[in-house]
């Protein structure tokens, strides 16, 4: 598991911002609990990164929430939202042209 020194670290890494372009895509930018789309959506860990730090980086641990039901749910709650899928193959070359555009 890496370890990672701060939030942002986390959350600026090229892991994350794999991750969470995939849980982007694969659920749509809409809250899997209260169905907006006309809000500001998150990448929620349904077990917390605080609690359970080696799930932080897998897609089965994250579902999209907007910040009010996300703030709400915190790292108090491990309410699953997403509907039944399967998890989706991950294209290795789009996703690195896609992070390039970041790091370029």
């Amino acid at each position: 598991m890496k370890k990672f020194k701060t939030p942002d670290d986390f959350y600026n890494s090229p892991e994350w911002l794999r991750l969470r372009y995939r849980v982007l895509r694969h659920y749509g930018a809409r809250c899997l609990c209260c169905k907006r789309n006309d809000v500001v959506i998150h990448i929620d860990h349904i077990k917390p990164r605080s609690l359970y730090p080696k799930l932080q980086l897998e897609f089965t641990n994250c579902q999209t929430l907007c910040e009010l039901c996300n703030k709400g749910k915190s790292n108090v709650y491990k309410d699953d939202w997403r509907p039944p899928h399967p998890v989706p193959k991950l294209n290795p070359s789009k996703m690195m042209a896609f992070l390039n555009k970041f790091t370029s």
